[in-house]
């Protein structure tokens, strides 16, 4: 096989990662069939409507549904919305996703899912207000696991006034995407009394296996899976979320429960996370110094001792410039830290160096990579090498690297691959369209190492979200405005600079092939046994035909590039293809 051969068919086969299209459980989850697969049921002596509209704007389709409740007699359930009959499997994790609005402020909404075994419920509260927006769609979630073979969704609405729902989903964690088993860790596994939201999830793996999660803003509370609000208002400015090796979520902070402070303080404004590394046997981390909404060009740098993670010392780096530190690479002899420059709206990455070692020290002075490919300490003449900002970097292999993020107000959430710590970098790929919810901010693309990357190439990633207005009371009445969303990619498939038997090493669990790719008519499924159904979709997700055989006529389909889903024994697969 020739290398343009070769490159034409890893690209084909290994962007299923781009793809996005949810696995769904339900039938009808828009309500674009009016009530179909849906039962509504009102008791004791309450009163309500359900209307499906088409005004209103929707949130996406042509219709939504609006219940109407004018009287309630019971605290929960005299007003429910009910599906029946979702198929489970004991041995998966599932995720309730849904749009919703309401008319007034706080709307209680409760979702269970019950089972003869199963029966485990979340209680949202839905707002009307955002900011300055009014009634916009907002994007609300649960994960839950199952243990039967059906179970039924109760959805009951517990507050007098009108709610608007659109787009009900349950996803499965075969999902190509979404990382359900890491977002069921921040969901379930929190213990005593801490982090309950916030952004910026730095991660760095420690020697002994466990994973410091480091933060920015965060509210801390009690944790309560079963709540999708804030029952507390307390926030500090950054602080560390330690994950032990049964993935135990324990809060680290300043003061106590009752008047607890910021882990790393500063004595000009607040300190917000960059990155960290482990160097000589020490927890390094790099925070930005703003005051306020304004940077103050400097960077301190935190020392933690190890394994305790006690703060040892805190300094201030060398560098002070215009640009943000918010990446940081080990490689060889040096250190590298990628940095944000800003003009106007546009965002672009920069990357400095130091010597390992060297980077708590406040007398080494950064050098710059340059416009003529050299190293210079003059921030003036650093050369822009992404123009996006980059927020995590890792090293896939020799001569192999990647960098994540999410161009600044842009729902892409993107990486590119460099032979390089410092570039070219190219190869820009769209992991993940993140789906869009009115006056809230998509920022901060990481990449996290698990402790299976290395051998599997699958790497968790994540995105933060904030709403634009920032208020205090719509982040705790809602916490999904201002939580990481958790998401999954083999990044060393994507890379173009993987070997080609790494590549091959990477798939031996998935042997699934399907040909000729490009396509004229025919498509051929092989490799795997047992095929129940295949369908061929669209990159918005549509599906234009399917079929329960191994060969698929696609010759009625337009030019471009298409899905095809194989539904077999051990499961589903993805394989992207071209119809010519």
């Amino acid at each position: 096989m020739d290398k343009k051969t070769y490159l034409i068919c890893v690209i084909l086969s290994l962007t299923t990662y781009i793809f996005s299209q949810q696995y769904q459980l339900l039938d009808n989850g828009g309500f674009e069939r009016s009530l179909a697969n849906w039962e509504t049921e009102i008791n004791n002596a309450a009163e309500a409507t359900f209307n499906i509209i088409t005004t209103n704007s929707p949130h996406s389709g042509r219709n939504m549904l609006e219940v109407n409740v004018t009287k309630r007699v019971s605290a929960t359930n005299s007003v429910k919305l009910i599906y029946d009959s979702i198929s489970t499997d004991t041995e998966k994790i599932y995720m309730v996703r849904f749009w919703a609005k309401s008319a007034q402020a706080n709307s209680r909404m409760f979702i269970t899912f019950i089972g003869e075994n199963t029966n485990t419920k979340c209680e949202f509260r839905i707002d009307d207000a955002f900011g300055s927006w009014k009634n916009g769609w907002q994007m609300y979630q649960y994960l839950f696991t199952s243990k039967d073979d059906y179970i039924k969704m109760d959805i009951s609405f517990n507050t007098i006034g009108i709610y608007y729902l659109d787009d009900f989903e349950i996803i499965d964690d075969t999902h190509p995407v979404l990382d359900l088993k890491t977002q069921l860790m921040w969901q379930n596994n929190l213990t005593g009394y801490g982090w309950a939201s916030g952004d910026n999830d730095v991660s760095v793996v420690l020697p002994d296996g466990r994973v410091a999660w480091i933060f920015s803003d965060s509210f801390l509370g009690w944790p309560n899976p079963n709540e999708y609000y804030l029952r507390e208002g307390t926030m500090i400015n950054n602080l560390i979320v330690v994950e032990d090796l049964d993935g135990k979520l324990t809060t680290l902070y300043a003061g106590t429960q009752s008047s607890p402070k910021t882990l790393v303080t500063s004595s000009k404004g607040i300190y917000w996370v960059g990155d960290g590394i482990i160097e000589n046997n020490k927890l390094i981390v790099m925070y930005n110094e703003w005051g306020g909404l304004d940077y103050n060009n400097s960077a301190g740098v935190a020392t933690f001792s190890l394994p305790n993670l006690t703060l040892e010392k805190k300094i201030v780096s060398a560098y002070k410039g215009s640009d943000i530190p918010n990446a940081l690479l080990q490689e060889d002899d040096y250190t590298y830290i990628y940095t944000e420059m800003r003009s106007g709206f546009a965002r672009y990455t920069r990357v400095a160096r130091v010597p390992a070692g060297q980077l708590n020290n406040p007398d080494t002075q950064w050098e710059f990579y340059t416009k003529t490919n050299t190293w210079d300490t003059d921030l003036s003449q650093a050369k822009q090498i992404v123009t996006a900002p980059g927020c995590s970097v890792r090293k896939l292999g020799e001569g192999n690297y990647v960098m994540s993020g999410v161009p600044n107000l842009s729902s892409d959430f993107c990486v590119w691959f460099s032979q390089t710590p410092y570039g070219p970098w190219g190869n820009k790929t769209v992991l993940y369209k993140i789906p869009s919810e009115e006056g809230v901010l998509f920022y901060l693309g990481h990449i996290h190492n698990r402790p299976e990357s290395e051998t599997t190439g699958v790497y968790t990633l994540s995105y933060s979200l904030y709403p634009f207005g920032g208020t205090v009371p719509q982040q705790r009445a809602d916490k999904g405005t201002y939580l990481p969303i958790y998401m999954k990619a083999n990044l060393k498939e994507l890379s173009p600079y993987t070997p080609l038997s790494s590549v091959n090493q990477l798939r031996t669990e998935s042997t699934i092939r399907i040909f000729p790719n490009p396509s004229f008519d025919i498509l051929n499924i092989e490799g795997v046994q047992e095929v129940t159904n295949i369908q061929i979709l669209n990159l918005t997700g549509q599906i234009v035909t399917e079929t329960q055989t191994r060969t698929v006529d696609v010759s009625a389909l337009e030019y471009g590039t298409y899905i095809a889903r194989v539904t077999h024994s051990k499961g589903i697969d993805n394989r992207m293809f071209i119809k010519n």
